[in-house]
Parts: C-alpha cells; structure tokens; sequence
C-alpha cells in the first residue's frame, strides 16, 4: 500500500511537474483572488448600509459559501498529494460549518453584540471573518510562495458581473458562475464560457478535476470530521436553534443510575479540568465549542480526546479489575479455607454479569460490603452513593426541569457513579 502511494506521488510529480507546495500556493492564490472578489461587495453593503436589511445580508452569505465544495475539492487534491493545508482547513471549516450558516454576530465598537441593529452586527461579523483570511492568505503568500511558478488560468476570478452593481443580489448570480467554472455542472455554461474552456490548458486544474471525478472531498465536511452524528444522534433540535437559544452544559439522561443511552459513555466523557461550578468538563463541552473553529489545531485536539474517550469503558474495566485482584489479598484469606476462595470467585462472578447487564457504574457498591469498606480505605473523598442520594439522582431523572438550575447541577455532580481512584490519562475516568 506504501509503495503504491510513492509511486502515485512520483507519478503526479513527473507527469505534471507539479510540486506539492506549487498546488498548495496556487489554491491559496485563487481563495485570495476570491476574496478580493467578494471585497467589492461588503464594500458596497458598508457603505450603504441603510439600503440593506438581515435577508439582503443573507443572500451575500449564500453567494461565499457556494466555494465551500470548490475548498473540499482542494483539501482532496492536497491529501493525495500526502500533504494538508491549515488554511484552506479554517476555509472548510467556515463555509461548511454544521450550522450552514456563515451569518456570525460581531461585536459593535462597545465590545456588546447589538441585537437591535442585526444589520451592523452580521455586517461586522462578515467583515471580520474576511480580513481574518485575507490576512492569512497574504502572510501565506509572502511566506511560502514568493518563488513559485503560479497557473494564471487556475487562479483567475473572473467578474461575472456585468452590470458592476456590487449588490447582495448580482452576488449570488456571480458566484454560481464562478463556482460552475470548476465544478462544471452547467452545461450551457460550460459550452458558452471561454473561462471554461480556458481550463483545459491548466496543469492544477486537471488534477483539481480528477479530485472532483473522485467524489471522496466530502470526507472533509464538518459534520465528518467532528463525528458530528455521534455527538448529537439524541437531539431533536436543528443546529441553528441551538445556536440562538439552548447553549446551556448539557448532561447525560439517567436511568435507573445509569446512562439512558449507552454512547453517553463516550460523549460525556469527564476531562481532567474543572469547571466554575465544579462540575467537570466533559468531551461534550469541547464539542460544543469545536464545531464552530475556525482552527484545524482545536480539531486535531477533538480527535484526540475522541480517541481517548473510545477507550474509557475499556480503561474503566480493566481498571477496576485490576483494583479488585490487587486488593483481594487484603479482604480474603484465601489461606483460611475453601468458603473463602468460593466467596471471593461468587462475587468475580456477578461483577461478570454486571458487565454484560452494562451495569459498569454500579460495580462499586455491588461487589461486596468488604470492598466497599476496602474503596473507603483508599481515601475517596467522594461523597457516599448512599439511598439518600440514589433518590436525590432519580427526582431529577422524574423533573429534568430541575436540572436547568446550575446549583442543582452542581449538586448533582457531586455523586460519582465510578470509584474516584480511576484517574486519568486525557480523560477524567
């Protein structure tokens, strides 16, 4: 597989003459030239704002993201080439966001978002983003590209507007031309323009047009890389609801003391930090923010402590196994007699079918009366899962109501389902 892979890069190289770093300057030259593009219009809208509302400055917003499939395809061309683009991933990240939205709020001169003029406040966001990746193209330009060969075909942005009236209207026509040029999916289009034609003398976009026959860049949708169905596979609110009204920490369903669904292991997953109320940050909460960078590095970080948390029912296990036969000695005299030994394999017994009844939770105060003494030897803190609050965790399971009050949560927090000696690596386990 390695070797096929050398042999497909050495063959991209020689048959094109195409380095991986002129690919990657030449995507990052025609995402600049785009920009600058899209430049004219949030000039006209700023300078004439009283003449646009919210929906005008939806449409522009519709118009920038139809290149969020033309940046997929880009990503896709550089992983064949075994190499990435951290710009062009904050691109990605941006126009394919999961809320399909690419409408922020940016805050007035007063640092406060003002909701009584949406208008300046989504103008403010979108020119804040647009400076934002003007500026990186230009730093990655100077910094890595002075001395490459550019494809001038490639990188063009022609004006499809030829009434030069820079209105959110004329935008979203301009742009389904400009994305049509290289994805070519309108026929009439693609026998009319010359920009098109043009297309079949550019080295880059022969190996841009084989990604698109490819049709493997949607690995690199948002939703795909941040396991977007997993984490959310029990809400029944849209994306854009959650953003405008339900941004409250989320908790796991409880019943019966253990999780309603059996992936809340993984998604709730605790992290090693605490949070102001004492609670602890979950996997969750790192999820929350996530979906929403524009940074490749907080994704990277995501797929770290996703991978850490596909391993914390097993690490819970083994662990507390471990617990149990390191301590055995201590609890059972195995020297004694035979009633002994019986106990000692009765009980590994039960924990087994605990496991297989995914009762992983309850294994602390189910094994026997002596390990539960021998766990308050080893100092946790924890307070204790007594029936007082084993009925304090089922009222809030009858009124989830209640659990909207962050005192509540708090509380609540409080009473591990685990032995607090399982500690962690990435995650709190």
């Amino acid at each position: 597989m390695i070797l096929i892979k050398i042999i497909t890069l050495f063959h991209i190289h020689l048959t094109f003459g195409l380095s991986f770093q002129r690919l990657h300057c030449n995507f990052i030259m025609y995402m600049l030239n785009y920009f600058n593009h899209n430049n004219r219009y949030l000039i006209e809208i700023s300078e004439n704002k009283e003449k646009y509302d919210v929906h005008s400055l939806n449409k522009y917003g519709d118009a920038i993201k139809t290149h969020g499939e033309i940046v997929l395809v880009m990503l896709d061309v550089l992983r064949e080439a075994n190499t990435n683009s951290t710009v062009l991933m904050s691109v990605n990240l941006y126009f394919n966001n999961v809320s399909e939205y690419v409408d922020f709020y940016g805050r007035n001169n007063d640092g406060i978002y003002d909701m009584s003029d949406q208008t300046s406040s989504i103008l403010k966001g979108y020119k804040i983003i647009h400076d934002f990746f003007l500026k990186q193209f230009m730093n990655m330009k100077s910094n890595n590209c002075n001395y490459e060969i550019f494809d001038e075909i490639f990188i063009y942005c022609p004006d499809y507007n030829e009434s030069r009236e820079y209105t959110p209207e004329n935008i979203q026509y301009v742009a389904k031309k400009l994305k049509n040029r290289l994805i070519q999916t309108d026929k009439q289009q693609n026998d009319t323009d010359d920009n098109i034609k043009n297309l079949q003398y550019s080295e880059v976009y022969i190996l841009f047009n084989k990604a698109i026959k490819r049709s493997k860049y949607g690995d690199f949708l948002p939703k795909n890389l941040l396991f977007y169905d997993l984490m959310t596979s029990n809400c029944e609110m849209s994306e854009k609801d959650i953003i405008r009204s339900f941004q409250d920490k989320q908790y796991p369903l409880l019943t019966n003391e253990q999780n309603l669904y059996d992936l809340d292991i993984i998604r709730f997953a605790p992290l090693a930090v605490i949070c102001p109320d004492n609670s602890r940050l979950t996997l969750y909460d790192v999820f929350r923010y996530v979906k929403y960078t524009i940074y490749r590095n907080d994704v990277k970080v995501f797929h770290t402590l996703m991978l850490a948390a596909t391993f914390r029912p097993i690490a819970l296990l083994v662990r507390l196994f471990i617990k149990i036969l390191s301590s055995s000695t201590y609890i059972y005299d195995f020297n004694s007699d035979q009633k002994e030994t019986s106990k000692f394999y009765e009980n590994i017994i039960s924990v087994g079918e605990l496991c297989e009844l995914k009762d992983i939770y309850t294994l602390l105060y189910k094994f026997n009366d002596d390990y539960v003494k021998q766990i308050g030897e080893v100092k946790d803190e924890s307070p204790a899962i007594n029936d007082e609050n084993r009925n304090k965790i089922n009222r809030y399971q009858n009124d989830p109501a209640k659990i909207r009050n962050n005192s509540d949560r708090c509380e609540l927090n409080n009473y591990n389902f685990y032995p607090k000696y399982l500690l962690d690596y990435i995650l709190y386990i």
